[in-house]
């Protein structure tokens, strides 16, 4: 298979018990944290961009400026917007039930997903192309990015591990995969606090606000 498509997949459609508030719609800049997210994948060099909704997926959408997607279709026309959103009714599994059905909805040309966080905005979207370039150049079937002592996201992985994050259960990423296939595993360190830097708490949100000005 071809190294040349790289799809990402926002994942957004957490509860965030954690926060107990829908931090999608917390204001960042001039958007939304999901907003923001949404907006540095867009400007990187990803081919295919698929937004996971659900917990609150309406109200987030209007904050997007879209309108909610056909149910029958669960589906935004990417060549208006720029990306797929699809919207996904088992978000209370956790995530492995959103990157199910990412990955389900990619187009069939993709060679390699990213997996993108939707509570992570200070990822700079030539951090995104590195780790794309790394990809294609390596060979490796797993690119993570490495930031003080920690791996991070985005995650790229090659669509031969396909059918193992379909069969992904419960509030997981795709750590199983990654633990199994360290081998194909190639982690690279990058110059970007912000992939290692999530908002899971309103603290955590203050400091990555603080950041951004």
């Amino acid at each position: 298979m071809e190294r040349t498509w790289v799809s990402a997949l926002i994942l957004g459609a957490g509860q965030a018990r954690r926060m107990g508030l829908t931090k999608q719609l917390l204001p960042f800049g001039r958007t939304t944290l999901l907003g923001q997210v949404l907006g540095n994948v867009l400007a990187s060099q990803v081919q295919e961009t698929v937004l996971i909704l659900g917990h609150e997926a309406g109200a987030i959408l209007r904050a997007l400026g879209l309108n909610h997607p056909d149910p029958e279709e669960g589906l935004n026309r990417s060549d208006k917007i720029g990306f797929k959103v699809r919207i996904n009714p088992e978000y209370a599994e956790g995530l492995s039930s959103s990157i199910r059905l990412g990955v389900s909805s990619l187009a069939p040309q993709a060679a390699a997903v990213m997996i993108v966080l939707g509570d992570q905005p200070l990822i700079d979207p030539l951090v995104i192309d590195f780790l794309i370039a790394t990809f294609r150049a390596s060979g490796r079937g797993i690119v993570a990015p490495f930031y003080g002592g920690r791996r991070g996201h985005p995650i790229l992985l090659h669509l031969k591990y396909r059918e193992s994050m379909l069969g992904l259960r419960g509030d997981v990423g795709c750590r199983e995969i990654l633990s199994t296939c360290s081998e194909d595993l190639l982690e690279v360190e990058v110059d970007c606090p912000g992939v290692v830097q999530d908002v899971d708490t309103l603290e955590e949100y203050r400091r990555c606000r603080e950041s951004l000005k």
